[in-house]
């Protein structure tokens, strides 16, 4: 009897060891230009792609995060990606009057179940 009480424990551990852990979206990769200058508008455009991938599931927003910096607090810009396939071209832009300097940013991506990946930093000169 105890030979088998080991093999139904031994099953259940095996069983239990092999759940998947559920599936976390990734930002593989972000490219935007490294410095901004002020456009025709007067604003600082940038145009870049940002690369993401969730396994068995799919992208459904961006969310480009600037932390305040040097005075200024940004809002951030949650970008709808539904429909369209990775690698994302997203224009980002900031208001001419933000102080010239060098600002950080994050970019988070979320599936359709809401789930974010771990932010994928970057930084821009605005000069």
């Amino acid at each position: 009897m105890p030979r088998r009480l080991f093999a139904l424990f031994a099953f259940l551990a095996l069983f239990v060891g092999c759940s998947a852990a559920p599936s976390v979206p990734v930002v593989d990769s972000v490219s935007f230009p490294a410095t901004a200058t002020t456009d025709a508008s007067g604003n600082f455009a940038m145009t870049g792609t940002i690369a993401a991938h969730v396994t068995g599931g799919t992208i459904v927003k961006l969310l480009v995060h600037v932390p305040t910096q040097n005075g200024v607090a940004f809002v951030d810009s949650p970008i709808d990606v539904s429909g369209h396939a990775s690698p994302y071209t997203i224009i980002l832009a900031i208001p001419g009057n933000v102080p010239v300097g060098t600002y950080t940013y994050q970019v988070i991506a979320s599936d359709t179940n809401g789930t974010q990946s771990s932010p994928y930093g970057g930084s821009v000169v605005l000069q």
